[in-house]
């Protein structure tokens, strides 16, 4: 049988079998094969450059970026892998800066450096911030009373930490000004 672009694929299966073109070895110019996809190696199509629609290629996202390219979000942290391409976050990590916060979070809701785990510099991660009900982009939220384990404790927060019985966000949000807060 006759393979005119030498992929393998004979063009009657081309033709008639897959839908691809016989004089192409890549139907749809992703930078891979029409045989790989249509032998489903990576669940693409071969008549579709960008199989999830996130605007990568299907073979960028295997051989540049190693995503899936049948995932529009492959680390499900609510970035397309394409805006974590342009933001040079990691595709793979749902939270590239490790500070309890998906990337998706920090870019969607709080404005926060999804590459920086402190981004205003104050000496706390962006994620105990949330936690603690101050800005993770403002300094100037950071409460000046605020117990060193609740907001440094590296994500093991306890919400009580001088055993009153009084949440010590309840206590900083009510004394925080006076300069009191949990012992």
């Amino acid at each position: 049988l006759a393979d005119t672009d030498s992929d393998t694929l004979s063009d009657y299966q081309e033709v008639v079998v897959h839908g691809t073109s016989p004089i192409l070895a890549d139907t749809d110019g992703d930078i891979l094969s029409d045989p790989v996809e249509v032998a489903g190696t990576y669940n693409t199509s071969a008549i579709d450059a960008d199989t999830d629609n996130d605007v990568l290629l299907d073979g960028e996202e295997v051989n540049t970026y190693f995503t899936r390219p049948d995932a529009y979000d492959t680390d499900g942290d609510n970035l397309s892998d394409y805006e974590e391409v342009l933001r040079v976050t990691n595709p793979n990590d749902i939270d590239t800066d490790d500070d309890n916060l998906t990337d998706g979070d920090e870019v969607n809701l709080y404005g926060s450096d999804p590459l920086n785990p402190d981004t205003d510099g104050d000496g706390v991660n962006d994620g105990d911030e949330i936690v603690c009900g101050t800005s993770p982009v403002l300094v100037s939220t950071f409460p000046p009373a605020l117990d060193s384990e609740m907001c440094n404790g590296g994500g093991s927060i306890d919400p009580d930490s001088d055993d009153d019985g009084l949440p010590d966000i309840w206590e900083i949000s009510t004394f925080g000004h006076l300069g009191f807060g949990p012992l």
